[in-house]
């Protein structure tokens, strides 16, 4: 199919990390249960037929990756990008349902 996917790795259930402490203040962390087995998206992927790739800290294949993505007839393709768990990248309007 040609699909270029980017999986946001950050190893937690982040909208637990960063909504609890406001929903629930005075619950501990250590029972938010949300760190996570690291998930190996790459391996899942290519066992489904894709080519993975992993995104590097500093984004030195960035050029690679985004130049594989878009060759006429490539495969698709799954992107890990690591993320930290605990950078607050804005608000998150769904903590708000919680």
């Amino acid at each position: 199919m040609g699909l270029v996917l980017f999986v946001l790795d950050n190893g937690a259930l982040g909208i637990m990390v960063q909504g609890l402490p406001v929903v629930i203040p005075d619950y501990s962390s250590d029972r938010y249960h949300s760190d996570l087995y690291r998930i190996d998206f790459g391996s899942m992927a290519r066992a489904c037929g894709w080519t993975s790739r992993k995104l590097m800290p500093d984004l030195s294949n960035l050029a690679e990756i985004m130049r594989e993505s878009y060759s006429p007839g490539h495969p698709s393709i799954l992107v890990e990008v690591p993320v930290d768990a605990e950078q607050v990248v804005g608000q998150n309007p769904r903590a708000n349902n919680l």
